[in-house]
């Protein structure tokens, strides 16, 4: 991680003119508790410690409240997060005994300035994980990336108020940022395509803030005329106090901050299908994300495209995920800068919250805070409030566009899977609230000589194999047979085997073969070498290597590829019987006989192929070689009359595909 820290202390200024930088004043308290403030404005030596400047810049942006529903602390689809609400709830700046402003006396802000990198990339494959990382509730995701402190403070005060009104996190808390727009866009991305989202940023701290809650600064107005309007609906129809409520929460969110951080955030989110996720590396994927946010700080990198990233990228740059972009930024509270280093030297001069601590919107009723305002019986309000506050995800799930509240009891893939990224594929039960996770078998590389694994995510996670050329077969382990390779091959055994007889050169060649090409079957047939033409002697057609008079002897090897559909035991002895019917007593020449056993058997037997037909007549010495325990060939004799005579012949069918 890369760090460029510089610490500058300052307390809270006082100035004699204050001119705020928003559209609106900020909320001013002139009560006279706070005339006994006194501070040294020496100590305050930031550019924004000038008369015509506020004590810090946007820090009232901190004093409206929160919705915690609606927003997102790294929020792509708008310039600033949704969740801050519109009305202020603490006046921050008071008027002192000489006229001046300053600071609260309840409101503590240090100056820092801590600017760092993130050294990688958080990787988040389930919308539970998304939601987790970002408001960082659970033990092991306190931090999310850049030192994003989340936290929630879940303690209810009951202030008096009886029956159970306490718990450790609010059920409100698990609905939280469902009704932001990123929050859709992504359920819709981790849900439907099963995608993995990266993210990557860098942030630069101001200054931070930390609101007292034992002596906390005085309420706004709008805030204290908002208490007013709950306290008048105390007694009246549970229709009035719900309408009350609402404005309420519309006005001034669901959680107060209790502290925060301001400065500048940077951050880029980019997504990916879980093929172009399980084809990177982590490498490949820290390099891709280190690479966009350098480009996106400069203010270069939107609709820009990255080398690193178009190794990933299987698609477009500007693909689209059921609605979520490729890649998305995150940006406020800074301008572009060459690098990280010059933009963390510059001026933050309009920060925002980069880091905060929520506190549910029902601990302000309590006596701290309300010590000042006594005709606010808060006790009351609290009794119709808290049962509106823990339902309120509920109860307004349709206005605020959340199709549920919670995801505890959902079990599905991309929601709250557990699959290992990479080495697991999410399969959904169907008609079940469940999910399986099943290995990938790619990891375990079953494709040889260089094939592309490819894995088929369905119900038992298989797989295929792109083969490179010259390879084929289920896992690329079979040579392809191509003609002119196989007869150069096959010729230079007849020339170092020229030695054996007939009978040991078929069973020689046969096994040579089959061990070689694995992805084949094939059929041997050697016979004495003749002086006549081989058409009227011997004959063949199909797929077949044909040696005439080569080193003693003449040799046709016919092959098929090693899945062909073989015909059982019983279709053969039918089939070697009409094959028989078709030669017996036809023709004494072997290249007539043989088209006709071609064409009738193929007209009779369209469901099982031969690839290879061979006819020798009686005299040749023949001799054939094939797996006789698969079947996939016959052999037979027939007769034909010739003029003196009988002439006893054979007839070879190979049973396959034609390759």
């Amino acid at each position: 991680m890369h760090h460029f820290l510089i610490l500058l202390l300052a307390y809270p200024c006082m100035c004699s003119e204050l001119v705020t930088q928003s559209e609106s004043k900020p909320p001013i308290s002139n009560s006279s508790e706070e005339k006994n403030i006194v501070i040294n404005p020496t100590y305050c030596n930031a550019d924004w410690c000038d008369p015509s400047h506020e004590p810090y810049p946007n820090i009232v942006s901190i004093m409206t409240g929160y919705n915690i529903l609606k927003g997102n602390p790294f929020t792509t689809t708008q310039s600033v997060d949704p969740g801050f609400s519109t009305g202020y709830i603490f006046a921050p700046i008071a008027r002192t005994a000489d006229g001046t402003y300053a600071l609260d006396s309840g409101i503590t802000v240090r100056q820092t300035l801590q600017c760092s990198l993130t050294s990688s990339s958080e990787t988040i494959t389930t919308l539970e994980n998304y939601v987790k990382k970002v408001q960082s509730k659970s033990s092991e995701g306190g931090t999310f990336t850049s030192n994003l402190e989340f936290e929630v403070t879940g303690e209810v005060e009951k202030g008096g108020v009886k029956g159970s009104v306490s718990t450790k996190i609010p059920p409100l808390v698990q609905s939280s940022f469902s009704s932001s727009n990123d929050y859709k866009n992504n359920k819709d991305f981790f849900e439907k395509t099963k995608g993995v989202m990266t993210l990557r940023d860098a942030t630069c701290a101001t200054y931070s803030v930390v609101v007292s809650s034992y002596k906390p600064p005085p309420f706004s107005d709008a805030f204290k005329d908002a208490l007013k309007e709950l306290n008048d609906v105390t007694n009246k129809q549970k229709k009035g106090r719900k309408r009350a409520f609402k404005k309420f929460v519309r006005e001034f969110g669901t959680h107060f901050l209790e502290q925060a951080t301001m400065g500048a955030r940077t951050a880029v989110t980019r997504r990916y299908t879980q093929k172009e996720f399980r084809h990177s590396t982590d490498e490949q994927i820290q390099k891709c994300s280190e690479q966009r946010l350098l480009v996106t700080i400069a203010g270069v990198g939107v609709g820009k495209s990255s080398e690193s990233c178009n190794n990933i990228d299987m698609s477009s740059n500007n693909y689209n995920f059921n609605g979520a972009e490729r890649e998305s930024v995150t940006s406020y509270g800074s301008k572009p800068a060459e690098n990280l280093y010059e933009w963390s030297k510059q001026k933050f001069e309009s920060p925002l919250p980069i880091a905060m601590k929520l506190s549910p919107i029902i601990n302000l009723f309590s006596k701290n805070y309300m010590k000042n305002l006594p005709d606010i019986k808060y006790k009351e309000i609290l009794k119709y409030f808290i049962p509106l506050y823990y339902n309120y995800c509920k109860n307004e799930k349709e206005s605020l566009g959340i199709e549920e509240c919670s995801l505890t009891n959902k079990k599905k893939c991309g929601i709250n899977d557990n699959c290992v990224p990479r080495k697991q594929a999410c399969i959904d039960i169907a008609n079940q609230n469940n999910f399986t996770c099943c290995n990938l078998k790619c990891v375990s590389k079953p494709c040889k000589n260089n094939g592309f694994c490819e894995d088929i995510i369905d119900t038992d996670c298989n797989f295929r194999c792109d083969c490179t050329n010259g390879w084929s077969g289920p896992t690329c382990e079979a040579s392809i047979v191509k003609f002119d390779d196989l007869s150069k091959d096959i010729e230079k055994q007849l020339e170092e085997k020229k030695d054996l007889n007939n009978d040991n050169f078929v069973k020689y060649l046969y096994n040579y073969l089959t061990e070689k090409y694995k992805g084949y079957t094939f059929i041997v047939n050697a016979f004495k070498e003749y002086d006549v033409s081989e058409n009227s002697r011997h004959a063949a057609i199909g797929n077949f290597v044909h040696f005439y008079k080569k080193h003693g002897r003449n040799l046709v090897v016919g092959w098929a590829n090693i899945n062909s559909k073989i015909p059982s035991e019983a279709v053969v002895e039918t089939i070697k019987s009409d094959l028989h019917k078709y030669v017996d007593n036809y023709n004494s020449n072997a290249y007539k006989s043989v088209y006709k056993a071609w064409n009738d058997y193929t007209a009779a037997y369209p469901s099982y192929p031969i690839v290879f037909m061979l006819v020798v007549r009686h005299g040749g010495g023949l001799r054939t070689m094939y797996d006789f325990n698969k079947k996939n060939g016959v052999f037979l004799e027939f007769k034909v009359k010739y003029w003196n005579g009988i002439d006893v012949s054979n007839l070879v069918a190979f049973f396959g595909n034609m390759i």
